[in-house]
């Protein structure tokens, strides 16, 4: 499929993210949302990195799984939620 064809509903998941959807993407067997829970500084960056490694060398579930991590523990951490959007959009999801 050509990016022409793809980009709108990638543009379409993107901007619901973005406006709050992303919060609901997340939420606990009970149904309550999820919260945003106290970390450490060091440790996000420690597992942002780790994030960041796993995409640079193309191991694209693993950076999933680790992005999707980080924005569990930082819901409105935008870059995350675009990182994870954009390896769906790469693996064609």
């Amino acid at each position: 499929m050509t990016l022409f064809k793809r980009f709108p509903t990638f543009l379409i998941i993107m901007l619901g993210f973005a406006l709050g959807g992303a919060e609901g993407y997340f939420r606990q067997k009970s149904g309550t949302p999820a919260r945003k829970q106290a970390v450490n500084p060091a440790d996000f960056e420690k597992l942002k990195a780790q994030a960041e490694a796993a995409r640079d060398t193309d191991q694209i579930p693993e950076a999933i799984a680790l992005y999707r991590k980080l924005v569990a523990l930082r819901p409105d951490w935008a870059e995350g939620w675009w990182h994870i959007g954009a390896l769906h959009y790469d693996r064609d999801q």
